[in-house]
């Protein structure tokens, strides 16, 4: 592998990590009850 293709493979590798680290910080380091949901959702899956 040449000079050029190895700093390619670090930088992309590390490009992915970095972003997969930080999706991983903002999931876990999230307020609890951000997200709400309605109580009555109609998912139509039972036949009433």
């Amino acid at each position: 592998m040449t000079f050029a293709g190895t700093i390619m493979l670090v930088v992309s590798v590390g490009l992915v990590l970095t972003l997969t680290m930080f999706c991983f910080y903002k999931i876990f380091t999230e307020k609890p009850h951000t997200h709400h949901a309605p109580i009555d959702i109609e998912t139509k899956d039972t036949e009433e």
